[in-house]
């Protein structure tokens, strides 16, 4: 018996998607600087971004994700998808990722999914407290 195609995106995908509205930094080959973009969904294997114009598809993309606790995870990709209509909305799936930065992104998801935001790291000098220049 000869195994169906996909009948959709949705069946195809391997990781479900979570919702999050996040300000990450997104850069384009034909974009001369990083430009802050906001997610619409977050997978292991990719996210739908909020662009305001289109990008080719196969359209190589640099992401940068800045979690709650402040940690930087450059997410490379490409442009998997693009949305309905002029939205400007994209697709991305990502290249390869290290195994340590696929487990953040599951973490993060995993926090998200519970309803929980990952607490930001403490940070080494505390708000409000001034710094004296020394003479």
């Amino acid at each position: 018996m000869k195994e169906e195609p996909p009948s959709s995106e949705e069946d195809r995908r391997q990781a479900p998607r979570v919702a999050a509205r996040s300000l990450v930094e997104l850069r384009l080959p034909d974009w001369g600087a990083l430009r802050a973009v906001y997610t619409v969904n977050l997978s292991i294997g990719g996210m739908r971004l909020s662009v305001g114009a289109h990008a080719a598809l196969g359209t190589p993309v640099d992401i940068i994700l800045t979690l709650p606790d402040g940690e930087r995870l450059h997410l490379p990709g490409k442009v998997a998808h693009l949305g309905p209509g002029s939205d400007g909305d994209i697709g991305v799936r990502f290249d390869e990722l290290p195994a340590a930065t696929r487990q953040q992104i599951q973490h993060y998801i995993d926090e998200l999914q519970a309803g929980r935001t990952p607490p930001p790291k403490p940070r080494t000098i505390p708000p409000g407290v001034l710094i004296k220049k020394s003479t």
